[in-house]
């Protein structure tokens, strides 16, 4: 499956995302994915995304800003704050997708952004489930 590419507003730059969606069934639960320390959608997310797809799930996977193929500067400066934010307005673009169950969102993250998605979803109260693979979870304050 190919996904789509959509973009969303995060700050003061466009956010590059790709849709992957599982099929014409509407309220799919979402997963919103990135990539962990300074990588992007491109160098490993879609095996992951194709696995939700089989199950059903639809995904939006995107690059932070700086990033990829996402705008804004600088480019490739890590930021945890900034990459949260990122996660945030991710959730916003994935509750707008069509065919998604705004009630049925989980984020998901590995290493780097494994950290990011614990802070984005204690954040929030409307995230259904965290993945965090390899998390990390310790270090300097935000």
């Amino acid at each position: 499956m190919t996904p789509r590419e959509i973009s969303f507003v995060s700050g003061d730059a466009a956010c590059s995302a790709w849709h992957f969606a599982a099929g014409v069934m509407p309220e799919r639960p979402v997963v919103v994915m990135a990539h962990g320390f300074g990588g992007t959608k491109d160098s490993g997310l879609e095996p992951f995304a194709q696995r939700f797809v089989a199950a059903g799930v639809d995904v939006l996977a995107f690059d932070y800003r700086g990033f990829g193929a996402s705008e804004g500067t600088p480019r490739q400066s890590l930021s945890v704050r900034r990459q949260i934010d990122d996660y945030h307005a991710a959730v916003g673009a994935a509750r707008q997708l069509d065919g998604v169950d705004p009630n049925r969102i989980a984020l998901w993250g590995a290493s780097f952004s494994g950290g990011h998605v614990l802070r984005a979803a204690a954040e929030r109260a409307d995230i259904s489930a965290v993945i965090a693979l390899t998390p990390l979870s310790s270090g300097a304050a935000v």
